[in-house]
């Protein structure tokens, strides 16, 4: 018999960004802040969301901050 999968938690600096890593039964997590935002393609502030397989991906960019956020579930 299999122990059941474990909940974790990993944040870290990644450069001048911040990236939380989260992954628990069923889903998968990954959020990423830059200040200033630095790792944006720049043309115009915008928000987005766009679906990678079973995992939606939501992505805003200003000149504040660039936020990238991945969920994926099951």
């Amino acid at each position: 018999m299999t122990a059941p999968a474990a909940e974790w938690r990993e944040p870290y600096w990644g450069g001048s960004c911040e990236v939380k890593l989260e992954s628990k039964p069923g889903g998968f997590k990954r959020e990423i802040k830059c200040p200033g935002g630095r790792g944006a393609e720049w043309g115009r502030p915008r928000k987005r969301e766009l679906h990678d397989g079973p995992c939606l991906v939501k992505v805003e960019a200003t000149r504040e901050v660039f936020k990238e956020e991945v969920k994926c579930d099951g």
